[in-house]
């Protein structure tokens, strides 16, 4: 862009196009419609141990995304199917404790329930190592 120049843009969601508009220092206009592709935020991530020791590093367990679930339910469980952590939003995060005490090494359980911004909804459910 030249010296006098401007842009104005404009975006229209959920379809994702933005639209610019530019004027040259002579008044010149032009403009171009780009359709930016977007995937849903149905994509999770969820690690299989975590080491909730305090180095920094692995401390929690919990969903990652780059999306935004419209709805969105993570729940721990231990051996025993009590329920030890539940997180409505994906940045909850499990730091390994129950009722504020560290819980043991081993095998707990998660269950993921999510509905995404394209109405699909999903259901997870595995197990993690917690590792000290």
């Amino acid at each position: 862009m030249g010296s006098g120049s401007y842009i104005r843009t404009s975006v229209t969601l959920p379809s994702n196009v933005i639209k610019a508009m530019a004027t040259d220092i002579n008044g010149c206009e032009s403009d171009a419609v780009v359709t930016i592709e977007t995937k849903p935020c149905c994509d999770l991530f969820l690690p299989n141990a975590f080491s909730p020791n305090g180095d920094g590093v692995n401390d929690k367990f919990g969903v990652e995304t780059i999306g935004n679930p419209l709805s969105f339910e993570l729940r721990i469980y231990n051996r025993f199917g009590q329920l030890l952590f539940t997180g409505n939003t994906i940045t909850d995060k499990w730091d390994g404790t129950y009722n504020g005490k560290p819980v043991d090494m081993g095998t707990y359980y998660f269950r993921v329930y999510s509905k995404c911004t394209n109405s699909t909804e999903n259901q997870y459910k595995g197990d993690l190592s917690l590792i000290r």
